[in-house]
């Protein structure tokens, strides 16, 4: 045993504060934190994307066929402009699906075409006007981007500003070479 519990002394008491000083405290926290992020959101959104203008841009419609293969379709002239047959183009299939079934819910029909762009900082986009979405293509690594990328190369692509130019193909590979 201790010297101070045989002599029956207690520990020394700390004074005891009131929760409500605590409450106060915490309260004052929330306030600044929620004044910070109202002020914040009254500057936009911010992004950390450079700004850069399209190089090439091409309005796309996708549509299933019988044989359940997908057709590409220019929506500008309505020429084929590649047909990604059954068991291929699995990121292009998964990706249009999300995309459809996203304006599904948003009540939205086939009718609005998709909007892909090349970018001047090499960027490739696919847009959705119709449901305000825009995927990066490049996130999904260059194989799956290639594929875009080649609906964007085939003759007929415009350049912001122009009308109907020929080709931009810069070795455009046919659909079976790739895997």
């Amino acid at each position: 045993m201790s010297a101070a519990m045989s002599l029956g002394t207690e520990p020394p008491k700390l004074p005891r504060r009131s929760p409500r000083v605590a409450v106060l405290v915490l309260g004052g926290l929330m306030a600044v934190s929620m004044l910070a992020a109202a002020i914040g959101g009254l500057q936009g959104p911010v992004s950390n994307a450079p700004i850069s203008r399209p190089v090439a841009v091409r309005m796309l419609r996708f549509a299933d066929a019988p044989d359940h293969a997908v057709a590409v379709v220019d929506a500008a002239t309505g020429r084929m402009i590649e047909t990604i047959q059954a068991g291929e183009g699995n990121f292009v299939r998964a990706l249009m699906r999300g995309l459809a079934r996203q304006r599904v819910r948003e009540g939205v029909g086939p009718e609005v075409e998709f909007i892909l762009t090349a970018w001047e900082d090499g960027r490739l986009t696919l847009g959705d006007p119709a449901t305000h979405r825009v995927v990066e293509l490049e996130a999904f690594g260059p194989t799956n981007r290639e594929d875009f990328a080649r609906m964007l190369q085939s003759p007929g692509s415009q350049s912001p500003g122009s009308q109907s130019q020929g080709s931009q193909s810069q070795g455009s590979h046919p659909r079976g070479s790739h895997p």
